[in-house]
């Protein structure tokens, strides 16, 4: 670990670790000129405890956040734990629930299914049907 002092010359291909609230990290690189637009419509596919980790830190700096989960009874817990995210109880394998839904609309789409092969897949699709960041979770 380096921490620099006012001497140090960051050169190409060092890498860099960031620590600070989401409002700082946003002021960073904003000055650093690699702000990039930020996602304010996401699709997370999965109802597992990482999406809702990730729906309620998205929630709270003002995303639209829509789950789908296949699971009925997952889909209402999910109602009753992040109540300003929209979920759908059906099968985000199914392109067409997909299109239905406005995958083609969203900044961002994450695959969370628990199934590395159905997460690629899918992604892919998402990719090729406009949305401009995809995420696979993958073990």
């Amino acid at each position: 670990m380096f921490i620099p002092d006012g001497n140090f010359v960051l050169k190409s291909n060092d890498t860099v670790g960031i620590t600070a609230t989401h409002t700082e990290i946003q002021k960073f690189f904003k000055a650093a000129g690699l702000l990039q637009k930020q996602a304010k419509n996401v699709m997370i596919l999965g109802g597992s405890r990482t999406a809702v980790y990730l729906s309620e830190m998205l929630l709270s700096i003002g995303c639209n956040v829509k789950i789908i989960e296949k699971d009925l009874t997952k889909a209402k817990l999910l109602c009753e734990t992040l109540p300003g995210a929209v979920i759908i109880n059906g099968d985000g394998a199914q392109q067409e629930l997909l299109v239905e839904e406005g995958v083609n609309d969203l900044d961002a789409f994450v695959s969370l299914t628990g199934t590395d092969e159905e997460n690629i897949l899918i992604s892919i699709f998402a990719s090729n049907q406009g949305v401009p960041k995809t995420i696979s979770e993958s073990s």
